[in-house]
């Protein structure tokens, strides 16, 4: 008489639908399903979706070795480099993980090892030096991806702001485009929180990439006049055009600009009072004691300017 073989997790002379899950799994954290790899190797399933998925799977890396094409371990510090600019960003690493389909364990073993402050510890172990193909190729594939009100690292905002300045676009212009005032944009610049919310960071690159290559308006004096300080007050402080920067590095916090022309001023301090400059920010409604601030001056060296400035005109 005919014996009947019982597949795990399903019924008696059948098998079990592909991608339901294998009721004989037991790991705490993850059910594993019918038609995968893994449920074949850790769960020892011998029906015939998981037994295909592992023939599959046997099949890609044979033809991959033949080819000498197979390289199932990359190094893992390109990986940790992502993570840590995704984390600079706001993103942190359990939501990359979560993003990649990866379980956290995996990426924390990445960035820190196992039992990282319990060197005693007999598991104890170092980040890891490589990582698989597969587990890399997921996590690079991440993008930035947060809420509204997330904070992110200014670096990127911050550039584009002084990129636009440096093509002659003036704070209260930008200030009008954005719904902002011109004291917004300079505080922005010049702030030192090192963070914006992701809704302002989105703004500003909305307007960056619809103003990057376009001239500023010119049609009135005062238009012109508004372009020619905004330049003048760039060149001053260094900034760096749109040009000098690829897409990719400008929300990189650690990317510097390809310029011919860095700036002379690594404090990003004027040496000294730029009149044209004082008089554009009070036309934006600076005050006085904030623009001798941002200039690293006094109120008194600026009005002796000020008054000089009257000698010699009149």
């Amino acid at each position: 008489m005919a014996t009947t073989t019982i597949v795990p997790g399903a019924g008696a002379g059948e098998d079990p639908a592909p991608g339901t899950p294998n009721q004989t799994c037991t790991h705490k954290r993850v059910t594993h399903v019918h038609g995968s790899r893994t449920t074949y190797v850790v769960d020892r399933c011998r029906c015939r979706w998981c037994t295909a998925a592992n023939t599959d799977a046997a099949r890609v890396r044979s033809r991959a070795k033949l080819y000498g094409r197979y390289n199932r371990y990359v190094d893992a510090e390109l990986v940790r480099k992502h993570l840590a600019i995704l984390s600079d960003q706001g993103m942190g690493w359990k939501s990359v993980a979560h993003a990649a389909g990866v379980t956290p364990s995996t990426v924390g073993h990445v960035l820190y090892g196992k039992y990282p402050h319990q060197p005693e510890h007999p598991e104890h172990r170092p980040p890891r030096k490589r990582v698989t193909r597969q587990v890399a190729e997921k996590l690079l594939a991440v993008k930035l991806n947060l809420a509204g009100g997330a904070l992110v690292h200014q670096a990127g905002t911050v550039r584009r702001l002084q990129a636009l300045i440096v093509c002659g676009w003036s704070g209260s212009e930008l200030g009008r485009r954005l719904g902002w005032t011109s004291a917004n944009i300079w505080a922005l610049i010049h702030g030192t929180r090192g963070q914006v919310t992701t809704t302002t960071a989105a703004k500003v690159r909305a307007l960056y990439d619809e103003l990057w290559d376009q001239p500023p308006p010119g049609t009135t004096r005062y238009e012109k006049q508004a372009a020619t300080r905004a330049r003048n007050l760039a060149r001053s402080w260094g900034w760096a055009p749109p040009l000098a920067w690829d897409d990719e590095d400008l929300d990189n916090p650690y990317a510097v600009p390809e310029t011919d022309t860095p700036s002379t001023r690594p404090t990003g301090r004027p040496a000294t009072v730029d009149l044209d400059d004082v008089d554009w920010l009070l036309d934006g409604g600076t005050s006085l004691d904030e623009i001798a601030a941002r200039m690293g001056v006094t109120v008194g060296l600026i009005e002796q300017a000020r008054r000089d400035r009257q000698r010699r005109a009149a």
